[in-house]
């Protein structure tokens, strides 16, 4: 095995967290850099790659005079909690 699960990424810049599916469930961590983690996933030339061992996402961007693109690694900070979704915003509302 070589270390790394493929997954799509879902970037909350505001509260400065990823989140991701992995084997059928939410994985949800907190990342130092959200903004530039949201820029570097709006230009890849490959898959997002995260990486348990070493909590890590790697996102390949596009790079001039790079054919390969170049390596993003952006550190992952413990999981975050999971956001409760409103079902029926009436309910606050009166």
């Amino acid at each position: 095995m070589s270390g790394f699960r493929v997954v799509l990424p879902a970037v909350e810049v505001n509260l400065g967290t990823v989140a991701f599916l992995h084997d059928g469930e939410w994985r949800s961590f907190w990342v130092a850099e959200p903004a530039a983690l949201l820029s570097a996933l709006a230009n890849p030339v490959q898959p997002s790659r995260w990486h348990p061992e070493q909590s890590t996402l790697t996102v390949t961007v596009a790079r001039t005079g790079c054919r390969a693109g170049e390596e993003r690694v952006f550190p992952l900070c413990g999981e975050a909690p999971e956001l409760s979704t409103v079902s029926d915003s009436r309910s606050h509302f009166g």
